[in-house]
Formats: C-alpha cells, structure tokens, sequence
C-alpha cells in the first residue's frame, strides 16, 4: 500500500470516529444565528469560525472590513505542492416569515435523513465539510495532501456586505 493511500485509510478512520463531534460542530455552527442584513449574531458566529479553523490547525486571522469581519486561514506546510483556496460564508439571510417554518429555524431538525434549519445549505454545511475535512486530514496525517507554500491562501470566510 502506498503512503498516499494509507494516509487516506487514516483519515476516513479518524472521520468515522470523530462523525459525532463533527455533527456536534456543525448543529454548534447552524444554531448560531449570523444574519449579516439585520447584523444578528455574525460577530459570535466569526468568533466560532475561528475557533474550527484554530481547531484544523490552521492559523487564523481576523480581518476587519467596512462590514463584517473575515476570518482567514492557512496552512503552508507543503512547499513544492499546489495550493488549494477554499472560501465560505458563514452569514444567512433572515427566516422571516417564522411561521413557514415546521421547526425553529435556528435549531437543526433531522427530517428523513436531511437536516433542516436556516443556512445549512447556504452555506454552513457546505463550508464546514472543508473545514471538517482539513481537520481530519491534519489530527491524522498532521498534513494535507496538495497545499503548497508558494501562495498565501489556503481558506478564507467572510460573509458578503
């Protein structure tokens, strides 16, 4: 068996055994409300996101902007490889009106193997797969397999003003 591929049985073996706690991080992200147009709750969800990627062990760094803050991360542990850029945004539009809702739009409901609450498929979910995967990849190689150092971008999140 090669390297590559035993770092790939690594990883999914430490992805299967983490699933719970990856669900527990992603109900922990789609509960926090981070509706950017009525400025509810992004700075606590900016303060989470940093906190996964910490968690990742990717370097952080908060940048402030005109709107709300981005939360960029990195890692450049693999020079001579490609680089990858992931971005995200961790804003959601508000869930007005409540009353369309079956369940309270903050609080995630597994309906038939699906989950439903505001943001998770646009674009919670989606970005915190990356992160979930970068976090296996690095708790069971302590590397990633194509992110080079050549470029200064590895994953960047913010959402839009």
């Amino acid at each position: 068996m090669s390297s590559s591929q035993s770092d790939l049985r690594s990883v999914l073996a430490y992805a299967e055994a983490h699933r719970e706690g990856d669900l527990a991080d992603l109900f922990r992200l789609i509960r926090q409300p981070s509706i950017s147009a009525q400025n509810i709750g992004v700075e606590e969800c900016a303060v989470l996101e940093e906190a996964l990627l910490k968690d990742a062990s990717l370097e952080t760094r908060r940048l402030e902007t005109s709107g709300h803050p981005m939360i960029y991360g990195e890692w450049l542990g693999a020079p001579g490889k490609p680089t990858i850029l992931f971005y995200g945004h961790y804003d959601v539009q508000p869930a007005d009106p409540l009353e369309l809702w079956k369940s309270d739009p903050f609080e995630p409901e597994i309906r038939d193997g699906r989950i439903y609450t505001r943001g998770v498929a646009d674009n919670k979910a989606q970005h915190f797969s990356h992160i979930a995967a970068i976090r296996a990849w690095m708790k069971a190689t302590r590397s990633l397999p194509a992110v080079g150092g050549e470029r200064r971008h590895a994953i960047a999140d913010y959402p839009p003003r």
